[in-house]
Parts: C-alpha cells; sequence; structure tokens
C-alpha cells in the first residue's frame, strides 16, 4: 500500500524527473527527492485545494505506508510549491553543470544545451533555448570562454 501524491511541474521538469526518477518517482532515502519528500510529509490534511499556476503538467510521488505511518501522509500546499521550486532548481543545476563539463571539452554551450534538453526530450515549446542559455550566461558570470580555457590552461 502506497500513497500517491501530485506535484504540480512544468511539462519540461516533468520529462526531466520522468527520465531521472521514471514516470513515477517511488520515495526513497536514497535518492534527492526521497530525502526532501520524507522531511515534507505530515499528519494534517490539507484541504486548501490551491492549485501552482504556471505549471500544466503533474508529478507523480509515491510514498510506501513505512513513511506515511511514521512521518505523515499529506504534504500541505505550501510544501508542494516548495518541492516544485526545488525540482526546477534542480533541473537548472543539472543544466548547468552538464554544459559546464561540456564547454571544458571543447563544445559550445549552446550545442551543450541542446545535447542536454534532446537527451530529456524536451522541445522547443516547453523551454527556449535562448532563455536557457540567457540564464546559462548570467549563472556563468564570465565570458563562457573562460571555462573553455580551463581545459587548457591545466
Amino acid at each position: 500500500m502506497c500513497v500517491s501524491f501530485q506535484i504540480a511541474v512544468k511539462p519540461y521538469v516533468k520529462k526531466f524527473l520522468n527520465v531521472k526518477y521514471g514516470a513515477e518517482a517511488v520515495v526513497s532515502k536514497k535518492t534527492r527527492i526521497g530525502i526532501i519528500l520524507i522531511e515534507l510529509l505530515d499528519s494534517k490534511i490539507d484541504r486548501s485545494g490551491i492549485e501552482l499556476t504556471g505549471c500544466s503538467e503533474k508529478y507523480t510521488i509515491n510514498v510506501s505506508e513505512r513513511y506515511f505511518n511514521t512521518k505523515g501522509f499529506n504534504v500541505s500546499f505550501n510544501k508542494k510549491k516548495f518541492l516544485a521550486v526545488y525540482l526546477e532548481k534542480q533541473f537548472t543545476e543539472e543544466m548547468r553543470s552538464f554544459v559546464d563539463v561540456q564547454v571544458a571539452m571543447g563544445m559550445t554551450a549552446m550545442q551543450a544545451m541542446r545535447v542536454f534538453l534532446m537527451y530529456y526530450t524536451i522541445n522547443e515549446n516547453e523551454i527556449k533555448l535562448e532563455s536557457i542559455y540567457r540564464s546559462y550566461q548570467r549563472y556563468s558570470g564570465e565570458n563562457i570562454k573562460v571555462k573553455k580555457n580551463i581545459l587548457y590552461s591545466t
């Protein structure tokens, strides 16, 4: 027996999670999503009925009877919102790490992002390549070419 929660996420985050954790995640202390969710479980019933705006997809997370007996059986709206933001940040951080490595190996940042998005079958309708490229530039805080030179200067 298990309890299932649905977290409202953006379409590209759902595709990322499907590849990373499967169509439905099963809570375990061995995964980042499991560690976070176990701490968010609560015994209070959430009757708010509020939905997250801007997130058109739902990602299902299953909690085994063991965890909902010891930790709780519900996740409040605010905690679901926190989890949705956390999952989007996880996508962003993994994409940035992938691009950093590929740039250091000689690939352009734009090419690396295309490869990353292709791997997760994320298309331009779900997230614009130019948007994540600008975000990556801001994250870099330096000229991307400097990251390329790190590999060659050591």
